[in-house]
Parts: C-alpha cells; sequence; structure tokens
C-alpha cells in the first residue's frame, strides 16, 4: 500500500472530467455563486487491502424518493452545524454508514470538489489508505449493499459505456458514460471521483 501514498505525494494538476457529464455542471468556484448557496458535504474513498491487492470500496444506496435513488456512492453526506469541518463531516458520515471509526490526525488526501445540480450539493471527496481490511457494519437505512472493487479494474483495460438515466432536476433522460464492474453501473459524481482517483494513482501505467 506504499505505492499509493507515495502517488498521492505527487503533484497533480486538476482536471475537470466534463466528458462524464450528462449537463452542464457548475465548477466549485461558481457553484458558491448560487442563490441559494449549495449545501455543503463529503465523502471518503477508504482504499485498502482486499484478496491480496489493494481495493476501493462503494455502497448502493437504497431505492427511496430522492435524486440518488439506488445510485453507487462512497460513503458521506452532508455537514453538520456541529461539524468542526468537511473532514469531520465526511469522518462521521463513514462511521454513520458503515461502521468504520477512524482518527482525524490520520492522513487524508483532498480530491478536487464537485458541485452536484440534482440536490444542489457542494462535494469535497477525501481518500485515506489503511493497513488492513477493514470490517464493514453498514447501516441498513443508509447502504444497501457493499461493493468491493480491486484498483487493477480501473487500470489500461477499464472502459466507459453509454447508459440512460433519468435526471429529476430538469425532468429529462440523458445519455451518460458510467463505468460497469460487475453488474454495477457507476456514474455522474462519482465517476469523476473514481477517474481523479485514476489518474492520481496512475492506475493506467500500474494496471497495464
Amino acid at each position: 500500500m506504499q505505492w499509493i501514498e507515495e502517488q498521492f505525494q505527487k503533484p497533480f494538476a486538476p482536471k475537470a472530467y466534463s466528458e462524464l457529464d450528462a449537463y452542464v455542471r457548475q465548477s466549485a468556484a461558481e457553484a458558491r455563486l448560487l442563490s441559494p448557496h449549495p449545501r455543503e458535504s463529503a465523502v471518503l474513498i477508504l482504499i485498502h487491502p482486499h484478496q491480496g491487492d489493494a481495493a476501493i470500496t462503494l455502497i448502493k444506496r437504497p431505492v427511496y424518493e430522492g435524486v440518488h435513488s439506488g445510485q453507487m456512492a462512497f460513503p458521506g453526506g452532508k455537514k453538520d452545524d456541529s461539524d468542526e469541518s468537511l473532514l469531520h463531516t465526511a469522518l462521521r458520515e463513514v462511521h454513520e454508514e458503515v461502521g468504520i471509526q477512524l482518527p482525524t490526525e490520520k492522513k487524508y488526501y483532498v480530491l478536487n470538489e464537485i458541485f452536484i445540480p440534482p440536490s444542489q450539493l457542494l462535494v469535497q471527496p477525501f481518500a485515506t489508505v489503511l493497513s488492513h481490511e477493514p470490517v464493514f457494519i453498514p447501516n441498513e437505512n443508509e447502504v444497501a449493499q457493499l461493493v468491493p472493487i480491486p484498483l487493477a479494474h480501473f487500470g489500461a483495460s477499464m472502459k466507459t459505456e453509454k447508459i440512460e438515466i433519468f435526471m429529476p432536476h430538469i425532468q429529462e433522460t440523458k445519455t451518460v458514460p458510467a463505468i460497469r464492474f460487475e453488474e454495477y453501473l457507476i456514474w455522474g459524481a462519482t465517476a469523476m471521483m473514481l477517474f481523479e482517483l485514476r489518474d492520481r494513482l496512475d492506475l493506467k501505467n500500474k494496471y497495464e
């Protein structure tokens, strides 16, 4: 897992990954100028050992009356007034959703903020590297499934496919690029975070 920590230390030029969008998505700076202001939120990408290699674990949201119903995501959520920072938000949500409690003094890496128009959320992704495979305790109200995905899946052979998704905030069906893992489809902001992670860790060269 040391190679992952080393890759995160290297300089990285931010990218927009707009090719993954189905609609015009404002930048984080532009979103802050909107009225009403977007709600701040945070997610945490847990990178951990799994079956002899490194992996991440996504959650599949339950089906409910909401814009993110049934979607693939990283653990996370909206900032509470009691949260000292967005990192505290991410850590609290990870504990609440998947039962993992992590110290604030651990090393966390900051990815690019992403604005999500359908839910009016401005999301700050964090990533951290664990030395062992975590024992998840999913909250059934928040998590329908836990889906570990080897980092090798995001290597040189990874491809996207086009899928049709109904966008409730514009009341239209759009064709969007998605990453497939087994029967799961990952698109939107989560896919954009994964593309940044892929570039930051140079997974295309790591897993040729």
